[in-house]
């Protein structure tokens, strides 16, 4: 049977818009299926700044825990999560979505910033098994996507907190949280100059220092890869343009003493002396930080002073940020150079007037001999 035109091209409109539809879906598919950038945030109440977490890829675990007939996904994962808080679960098939140091505390909440594939990932607290208080486990799904079916990037997570049902109930008082035994957060502060009368001239750019700490009895430097060992492989932090910063992050720290060591100012002008060069750190706890003796925060200011002309000006490398009094040495250094140029013009002045008249003598001499000469040829 022949179609007419009319039937034809119906029937050709029909199988492109099923072609394209089947085009967008498989798109749609591989499109989920690729990696993802995803920001989560775990927002914590002040009771709960210590918990640590680790976020795992358990798609294959999940796929082999067994399903009833009756069940619906979100009580099948609503299950899983309950086996996996009883301790029951395999965590063989589990897989680490996160590498160590990824999880980072800041603004009182713990950020992670992951790229993630199409699958189910099981995000805990890492002390769950041993802590007295826990944070309960969450499933989230890839890709999670908004009312408007987007992918969503950013996922804002708020954890419920409960008393660990694995530990035994020894009717003891509950005990004070221990503090977390490494800082994975950032150490900053702001590098300023002063001229050599005290004032503030804003911040330096350039300036270069590396991170060091005492082991075994001798000074030991951070490296780019997280390791200590010699200083001419430390890892080298430069103070920012406009801001001054000098900070170092994604490095976890153990609680304890540091310094950071000034191998370079930002320019020639500033002193570098040991006594400025090597600056303090003291890590109590992640929130409880000196940098110099200062508790590290906004206003955490270093100053490099500017040398005066004459030797060195007394320095301490770290003083509060108010003017200080002004002494009166700006006008002595201008005096000062003022006498030197007069006395060097008078110097100048004095040498070419010498070398005048030397130069008329020699004149004159020239002439003498000239006119013996001719009075001698006349005679002979």
């Amino acid at each position: 049977m022949q179609l007419r035109g009319s039937k034809k091209k119906i029937l050709y409109s029909i199988l492109g818009f099923l072609l394209l539809f089947t085009s967008s879906l498989w798109g749609n598919v591989r499109a989920d299926e690729a990696l993802k950038d995803v920001e989560m945030v775990v927002m914590l109440d002040d009771a709960h700044k210590d918990i640590q977490v680790q976020l795992y890829d358990v798609t294959s675990s999940l796929m082999k825990f067994p399903k009833d007939i009756n069940e619906s996904t979100e009580e099948h994962l609503r299950r899983y999560v309950t086996e996996v808080e009883k301790a029951t679960i395999d965590k063989s098939q589990w897989h680490s979505a996160i590498s160590e140091g990824a999880a980072v505390m800041y603004d009182g909440n713990i950020h992670l910033h992951v790229p993630l594939a199409k699958g189910y990932y099981l995000l805990i607290d890492k002390n769950a098994e041993v802590a007295p208080t826990r944070m309960g486990a969450m499933i989230i799904k890839q890709p999670l996507r908004d009312e408007n079916g987007e992918i969503m990037q950013l996922l804002e997570l708020f954890p419920k907190f409960e008393k660990n049902p694995i530990l035994p109930d020894t009717n003891e008082p509950p005990q004070e949280p221990k503090v977390p035994s490494v800082m994975n957060g950032a150490l900053y502060f702001y590098k300023h100059g002063l001229t050599v009368t005290g004032q503030d001239e804003g911040a330096l750019a350039g300036a270069e220092f590396i991170f060091g700490k005492r082991k075994d009895g001798k000074n030991v430097y951070l490296d780019l890869a997280g390791n200590w060992g010699e200083k001419e492989n430390a890892l080298v932090l430069s103070s920012k343009e406009g801001t001054g910063a000098v900070s170092i992050r994604g490095y976890p720290l153990e609680l304890g003493e540091y310094f950071f060591e000034e191998t370079q100012t930002a320019s020639f002008e500033y002193d570098l002396s040991d006594d400025v060069k090597h600056i303090n750190v003291s890590i109590k706890s992640p929130e409880d930080i000196y940098i110099d003796g200062q508790k590290m925060g906004e206003e955490l200011i270093i100053f490099n002073q500017k040398l005066k002309r004459r030797g060195l000006l007394p320095i301490t490398s770290a003083i509060p940020r108010e003017m200080l009094p002004s002494t009166g040495e700006e006008w002595t250094i201008f005096l000062t150079l003022l006498g030197y140029d007069v006395l060097i013009y008078t110097l100048i002045i004095f040498e070419l007037r010498h070398q005048s008249r030397l130069n008329r003598r020699r004149q004159a001499a020239k002439n003498v001999s000239y006119f013996m000469e001719e009075k001698e040829e006349t005679n002979g």
